[in-house]
């Protein structure tokens, strides 16, 4: 009888062998066979069980948790390949296989093509014929061993909305939309900070809707804020409910969110409670600290990138731009620092998005050639 047990399991399989050999008595040898068994399951490595949450499903390009047939996927967890690894390749050429390695993710019944695979990450994209409204389990299956399922909600018409933190009452209350696939939310601060053209909000109290307020006004000479302004950080994905209707008493409110295009509705959240909670002092000084911190930082950004830029227009000459200053590639301008002091002032009392002390363009992961925090790169067939 060959086991195959590595050197630990040797010297005890190699001795039951032997005892079950010379073992005349029926009784024993019953005994004997289901330890040699054990034994033999023992030396065999076990494939561990694949783990990933729900926060470990990222959509390609957009953060969102709503899905969308063919939506190219992102999922991270442990143990989601075979150790040792069988030889194939982890990144395939199209057309894209369902299975490698022994390594499927099945989304309800039906399985994913597979982009790239290894132990910590799976790339994915999700089948064109999943429906497009409902809640769909997600599994990962190594060989035999699954994942437990983690259901994921679809949806190409309804959005999901939540207060982006907790709101007080006369303090902002951000309102997080997740739009459905392709759209998405982005607060128009430096175009029309005080109404959001194609996006429309609805409150009710006790019942009844609340009347909107009317638009702050302005410093003399500014109509708007400039587009430069807006920090992408904070406004991509929610809105300053704050500045249309004024929360002046604490308790429940219904909240629906609709998204539009030249008056036809595109996508619109159920009606969705939020609590604003009685005023606090404390919270209140709590969120202008967080503001200042927030102006600092910047002002540190703002300083360390003028001095790169300084140093290497040194280098080019003075008056002459820099033609590896990665600044001037970008579109780098900055600001005078008046207009700056006024901006971060109006931001500041109006709770908008802080402005920034100079325009970046920055890379987005959709027009990235690769994911980031250093993953495989995600290439549709």
């Amino acid at each position: 009888m060959t086991t195959g047990a590595p050197p630990q399991f040797a010297k005890y399989s190699c001795s039951l062998e032997r005892l079950l050999c010379r073992a005349d008595n029926e009784v024993v040898r019953g005994f004997l066979i289901p330890c040699l068994a054990a034994f033999s399951a023992a030396a065999q490595t076990a494939q561990p069980v694949p783990a990933f949450g729900r926060d470990n499903i990222l959509p390609h390009g957009r953060e969102t948790k709503l899905m969308a047939p063919g939506m190219v996927l992102e999922l991270w967890g442990r143990n989601l390949a075979p150790l040792p690894w069988c030889g194939a390749e982890q990144k395939p050429a199209p057309p894209l296989p369902h299975e490698i390695c022994g390594v499927r993710v099945l989304i309800g019944s039906r399985p994913a093509e597979l982009m790239y695979v290894s132990g910590g990450q799976i790339n994915l994209k999700i089948p064109e014929d999943v429906p497009a409204e409902g809640i769909e389990p997600f599994q990962v299956c190594v060989g035999s061993v699954c994942s437990e399922p983690v259901t994921m909600r679809f949806s190409a018409r309804t959005a999901l909305q939540a207060l982006y933190r907790p709101a007080y009452v006369r303090m902002p209350v951000w309102i997080k939309v997740d739009a459905p696939a392709p759209y998405v939310v982005r607060y128009p601060c430096g175009v029309s900070p005080w109404s959001f053209p194609g996006y429309e909000f609805e409150v009710l109290r006790n019942g009844q809707p609340l009347a909107h307020i009317p638009p702050p006004a302005l410093p003399a000479g500014r109509t708007t804020l400039p587009a430069d302004t807006c920090n992408l950080a904070t406004s991509w994905g929610r809105l300053p409910l704050h500045l249309l209707y004024r929360f002046d008493e604490p308790g429940a409110y219904a909240v629906r969110f609709t998204g539009k295009k030249e008056g036809a509705i595109l996508y619109q959240s159920d009606w969705t409670e939020i609590e604003i909670q009685p005023f606090s002092e404390e919270k209140r000084d709590e969120w202008l600290r967080s503001l200042e911190a927030e102006v600092s930082t910047q002002q540190r950004g703002y300083r360390r990138h003028r001095g790169v830029l300084t140093r290497l227009a040194g280098r080019k000459g003075a008056g002459a731009p820099a033609e590896d200053d990665p600044g001037e590639r970008r579109g780098l301008r900055f600001r005078s620092e008046p207009k700056l002091k006024a901006d971060q002032t109006l931001a500041r009392t109006m709770d908008v998005p802080v402005p920034s002390r100079a325009r970046f363009t920055r890379l987005r992961i959709s027009n990235s050639p690769e994911v980031s925090r250093g993953s495989q790169p995600l290439t549709q067939s």
